[in-house]
Order: structure tokens, then C-alpha cells, then sequence
């Protein structure tokens, strides 16, 4: 039975759309498949505007015709957009091939739509119906969009465990304080995917219209284009809107239950608050302990070793790479796409590289990161005086948030185009540092890189910042591919700062 998908012939509809899966090329024609939705594959099609009016069909294996679309001329090319229906998981289309007459037939590259089904399972957002809640019971949750779960898992079930604040499984909220709920999620195909909520359980109602809240002092983006006498006017208003999302609605997600969770459990005199002492990565040290405890920290990584290691028995330099946050998911060979071992696998490379993965939709916290490297300086020979930190992009930030708790672990690090916090200096004052950033880049300012370095200097750190002129956001290429760095970083020893050399200019 052959199908007949939704045709669109619009050149200007393809290059609206964007598209980010690969192309087959014959001589003049491309065809390029996506993944729509989850609800159906793009076929992009463009070919010679010489070819403007004739049919192309998407074929399969045996000939049997999936889809056909006009060719249609426009801007120098003829373009056709077939839409055929997404595959059932476990049966992916394979080996389709675009045929126009009179032409060679155009071999379709489909991407991989089961392993993209996982991911997005994986990143797939639930919602409580309250984060911040009252009562003997705790909230019902379920996905935030329960239509596109079903279509990447079919029918599906979600099973909640509650924990409270002391890591002990609770079966009802019965004080006021922290809740999490680990909630797992089994769809018909066999996928699993685990989701970690934090809840603020109330211990009677809370009539957040008897709190008095107004705003001050507050000033907005000049581009919003408001008044700040208007802001100062209306602070009243501005408080009411703050309430209401300390209520902790399941719309607005968790950062009311975390910061009301940050607060109930602070202490008076705990001195000024950073990144490291924030609500969030408070919360995201207490979600990695009770994973811990619970024995479900696991660490995907890839590793590279010096030659000579195998057979060897002394100790080498760790360098240990965050990626950014392209390359999170769940098959760590995509952490090969950057990275230095790019460079350092193609020479005579001199470290144990290790290249961990961030789960989807997931960020680089400290914890995990030096939990990681306990594991890798149990299972592989390390030097313990020489471990270096480096990181891109997220894998930036995530150098720059793990130096700055575990400065002591690190004999030098070298941040490229990330963010760090300048109130977090100090802490990082004796580690040597290498920065890198782009001047043009649009993603992270190099203010970002360029604040951290002002900060640290200004207290007498040993830290450099290499911008360069024309790059982007990719200042990495040229970061990896400088011999220097390496050779630096080699002659860096934890707590020997007399032995750190100067950074070449």
C-alpha cells in the first residue's frame, strides 16, 4: 500500500525551516531527512532549477514508492518537501533513495530516530501540580507535555518515590522542609528515564496574599525600554507577581520549591551568597548525595592513554575535559566532536584524557565532576600532583564552578569561552589559569571571561586571557591547537606555585 504524505512545495517554506540532520549529494540534486516533531520525517529536496515541474518519489528497498513531491523553482533551484509518517520505534526506514527521472537516484541518509527518541525521552520536562504544597498528601505529577510522550514511547507509566530532607524514603509529607520526588518513567517500548523534582512541603496553608512584599532598588534591561520611576512606583505589583511565583505553581517548575527549601534550611550568619552557596547548586548538592546513597551515580566517559601506558607502571598527567552543551546525551561518542584530544591524539600525547558526558538536558555541577575524578584516580594511574581541568562553552562555566569549590584538586585549569563568578576569586587566587575566549563571540560575552580574570588578578592571582580578534563562539579550535598550552599546563604541580611558569603572551 503506498502512502501518500503531505507535499509542500514552497522553496521559501524549506529555507524557513531549518534542518540538522546530513545530506546524500549526487551531481546536482541533495535530499536531507529530519525529524519533525517525532510525527514525521522531512524530506528536503533541491536540485537544478532545470529541474522545475518534474515528480520526486522517495523510494524504499523494493522499489515501493513512500512519497512523492513537485519540484518547484525558485531562487536558482528547484526545492520539494515530502513529509512522510514517523516510523514505529524498532522499524526506522532504511536505505531510501530520491528519484527524479532523468536523473541518478540520490542515496537519504536517515538519522538515527530511535536513539533521538530516547534522548528527547530523557529530557522530556514533568510537572507537579504544585511544587509548594499543604496537606497529608503529596501533589500527582505527569509530563509536561503528555501528547509527545506517547509519541516517542507509546503508552507509558510514571512510578514516584518521595524522599525528605534527611534522605529517608517517606511515604506522606508529615513536616515542613525539603521533599524530593525521583519520579521513573517506563514507556511500551522498554525506555526508562528518570526525572529528580524538588518539592517545599508547607506545614499548614500559606496565605501568600497576608505576606507583605514589595519590591525595591530593582532596575530592569535597558532594552525592556521601562522606566525605572515606573519600576519604583510599582513595586507593589512587582511584589504580588513575586508571590505568586513563590506559590510554587507546577507552571512555574522548581525554583520556588528550591529557593524556599535554600532558605528553611541557611543559616543566620552564613555571610554573603555565590555561586557556589547558591539555591540552585545547593540543590543540585543534595539531589547528587541522595543519588549517591541510593547507588545510582553513574559516570559515562571516554578515555584516552598516553602511549606507553599499557604495560607501564608509572604515573602520568589527567587532563579532564567538560564538553559543551551540544554534545550532552547518551552516547558518549559524541563528546568525540570537540575537545583536546583532537589534537593531542594526533601527537605524541603525554596525558590521560578523560572525556565525561552530561546527561540530556543536564548541567556540569562540582560535585559530580569531583566525584568523577575520584573514580578515574582509582582505576587509572594518575599523578596526583598534576591534574589539570579544561572545558568549553558549559564545559566552561562547569571549569570555572568546579575550581572554584575544589580549588585544591587542580594543579592548573583552563577555562575557554565560559562564566565564572568574580565573588568566587579568592578561592581561586594560587591556581594557575589559562582563559580563552572569541571578541565576537555572540553566545558567551567575553565580558564573562574577561570580569573573572579582572577579578583574580586584581587580588594577585597567576591568571591569562587569550582573545582572539576574529573567532566566535568557537574559540576552542584554536585554544586545542596550540602546543604552548600543553606545554605549560606540563610544567603546572599542585601547591607549587613557585614552579608555575609564565604564560606565553
Amino acid at each position: 500500500m503506498r502512502i501518500r504524505p503531505l507535499i509542500l512545495l514552497s522553496f521559501a517554506a524549506l529555507l524557513a525551516c531549518p534542518v540538522d540532520t546530513c545530506a546524500a549529494d549526487s551531481a546536482t540534486t541533495t535530499a536531507v531527512a529530519t525529524i519533525q516533531h517525532f510525527r514525521h520525517l522531512r524530506i528536503a529536496i533541491t536540485a537544478s532549477a532545470s529541474l522545475d515541474g518534474r515528480l520526486a518519489s522517495i523510494l524504499d528497498p523494493s522499489g515501493s514508492e513512500l512519497g512523492v513531491g513537485r519540484l518547484v523553482a525558485s531562487a536558482g533551484k528547484a526545492a520539494a518537501i515530502i513529509m512522510l509518517p514517523m516510523p514505529t520505534a524498532g522499524h526506522p526506514y532504511c536505505d531510501l533513495t530520491c528519484v527524479i527521472p532523468g536523473q541518478p537516484a540520490t542515496r537519504i541518509e536517515i538519522p538515527d530516530i530511535d536513539a533521538a527518541r530516547r534522548v528527547a525521552f530523557a529530557e522530556l520536562p514533568i510537572q507537579f501540580r504544585s511544587t509548594v504544597f499543604s496537606g497529608m498528601k503529596f501533589p500527582n505529577c505527569e509530563f509536561r507535555d503528555a501528547n509527545l510522550a506517547e509519541d516517542l514511547v507509546g503508552t507509558y507509566s510514571l512510578t514516584t518515590t518521595f524522599y525528605d530532607a534527611d534522605f529517608a524514603e517517606a511515604a506522606a509529607p508529615v513536616r515542613t522542609g525539603r521533599y524530593g520526588a525521583m519520579v521513573v518513567a517506563h514507556g511500551s517500548d522498554g525506555s526508562t528515564t528518570q526525572r529528580y523534582m524538588t518539592l517545599y512541603h508547607l506545614g499548614s496553608d500559606a496565605h501568600w496574599r497576608e505576606a507583605a512584599l514589595t519590591v525595591s532598588g530593582l532596575t530592569f534591561p535597558p532594552a525592556l525600554e521601562i522606566d525605572p520611576l515606573v519600576l519604583g512606583e510599582r513595586g507593589g505589583v512587582l511584589g504580588d507577581f513575586l508571590k505568586s511565583r513563590l506559590n510554587g505553581n507546577g507552571e512555574d517548575g522548581p525554583p520556588a520549591a528550591q529557593l524556599l527549601a535554600w532558605l528553611h534550611e541557611d543559616k543566620p550568619g552564613s555571610g554573603p551568597v555565590t555561586f557556589r552557596s547558591s539555591p540552585a547548586e545547593c540543590d543540585a548538592r543534595w539531589w547528587f548525595s541522595l543519588r549517591k546513597r541510593l547507588g545510582l551515580v553513574q559516570h559515562r566517559y571516554l578515555s584516552f592513554l598516553p602511549k606507553g601506558y599499557e604495560g607501564g607502571t608509572g604515573t602520568y598527567p589527567l587532563m579532564l575535559f567538560l564538553h559543551g552543551s551540544g554534545e550532552r546525551g547518551l552516547d558518549t561518542e559524541d563528546v568525540r566532536k570537540h575537545g583536546p584530544h583532537k589534537y593531542l591524539m594526533s601527537h605524541d600525547n603525554p596525558f590521560i584524557i578523560i572525556e565525561p558526558q552530561c546527561d540530556p538536558g543536564q548541567w556540569w555541577h562540582a560535585c559530580s565532576v569531583i566525584d568523577l575524578l575520584n573514580e578515574v584516580c582509582g582505576k587509572f594511574r594518575v599523578d596526583p600532583q598534576r591534574v589539570y581541568l579544561t572545558g568549553l562553552s558549559m564545559g566552561g562555566f562547569g571549569t570555572w564552578a568546579t575550581a572554584g569549590e575544589f580549588p585544591e584538586r587542580f594543579a592548573a585549569m583552563v577555562p575557554i569561552c565560559g562564566r565564572g563568578d568574580p565573588a568566587e576569586a579568592r578561592r581561586m587566587k594560587d591556581l594557575p589559569i589559562w582563559a580563552f575566549h572569541g571578541a565576537k563571540d555572540p553566545t558567551v560575552p567575553v565580558k564573562d571571561s574577561q570580569d573573572m580574570v579582572d577579578a583574580i588578578t586584581a587580588i594577585g592571582g597567576r591568571v591569562v586571557l587569550t582573545i582572539y580578534p576574529e573567532a566566535q563562539h568557537d574559540s576552542w579550535t584554536q585554544a586545542y591547537n596550540t602546543p604552548a598550552l600543553y606545554e605549560w599546563l606540563l610544567k603546572q604541580r599542585l601547591g607549587k606555585p613557585d614552579q608555575a611558569a609564565a604564560v606565553p603572551r
